[in-house]
């Protein structure tokens, strides 16, 4: 069957929206045409905002988000470095938002300390790689998003190949050690870097792009040390550095203004307060 087949199709088993200048058509729908059409989701996902018909799942996003952005938003491809406690709140959210293609990359397997703020650590993903996990959650929430998983943590002979592949990268990472190799591979390859960080009650997010300074002097407490391994690390302030991250990535991947480049948004929940640093004034 042809492209021009499925679009009437796609037409036929779509309703008009009450609030949207456009189509509707549901999840079951959708993936039943897939599945007579032969295509798979993700591809049957796109072409159906292409033709400007909106998967229901998509509705609430409206007007937060316009159609164009819910087409740049499919077509995306994002690297995500760790699947833990950022990392799982990033590719759940990202998931559930509409950005097409997530890439997960973790060498960790959940532990019970990892229950406490990790989103997929659960008793029965105890003992379990990270990025199988978050798979699977993944899938089962949005199923027409592709989601690359990389059971390993990424080194200087691994993470090149696959910046040329994704338009944007987010640092979910726990530690310091890889942080500034992720940044200046990044920023070497011409991307735009979401990085965040939590410890205690505390954290901050901010994006970096060529050209701009990134928040090294933020990474690390005493001594060297990730600041969370001396303060703990939390929920609360872990879901929320997350959202912050994606908004700022859905932001780029729509084409809008990314508000934190050589910024940090820095904010503490234990006192409610909160600050925007302005990097390039620091010396």
């Amino acid at each position: 069957m042809t492209d021009t087949n499925f679009k009437e199709k796609l037409f036929q088993a779509s309703a008009k929206s009450t609030s949207q200048s456009a189509n509707r058509i549901s999840s079951q729908k959708l993936a039943q045409l897939a599945d007579d059409f032969d295509l798979d989701l993700y591809t049957a996902h796109n072409l159906a905002l292409k033709y400007n018909i909106i998967p229901d799942r998509y509705l609430r996003n409206f007007n937060a988000l316009s159609l164009e952005d819910q087409q740049a938003l499919a077509k995306s491809k994002v690297l995500i470095v760790g699947a833990g406690g950022l990392g799982g709140y990033i590719s759940e959210t990202l998931a559930r938002t509409g950005v097409g293609d997530l890439v997960l990359a973790d060498g960790d397997v959940f532990e019970e300390s990892n229950l406490n703020r990790q989103i997929f650590s659960t008793q029965e993903t105890l003992g379990k790689s990270k990025v199988y996990a978050a798979k699977q959650c993944i899938q089962s929430i949005n199923p027409f998003v592709k989601c690359h998983v990389i059971p390993e943590f990424l080194d200087e002979s691994s993470l090149p190949p696959l910046l040329n592949k994704v338009d944007l990268v987010i640092d979910a990472l726990g530690g310091i050690t890889f942080r500034q190799v992720l940044l200046e591979y990044t920023l070497d390859s011409g991307l735009a870097l979401i990085s965040g960080s939590v410890a205690g009650w505390s954290g901050f997010a901010a994006t970096i792009t060529p050209g701009h300074k990134g928040p090294i002097e933020f990474w690390t407490g005493q001594e060297g040390q990730a600041a969370e391994i001396k303060l703990g690390c939390l929920a609360p302030i872990v879901s929320l550095i997350a959202s912050i991250q994606c908004a700022e990535a859905i932001n780029i991947l729509t084409q809008k203004k990314a508000n934190l480049v050589g910024k940090i948004f820095f904010i503490d929940l234990k006192t409610m307060t909160w600050e925007i640093f302005d990097l390039q004034d620091q010396n």
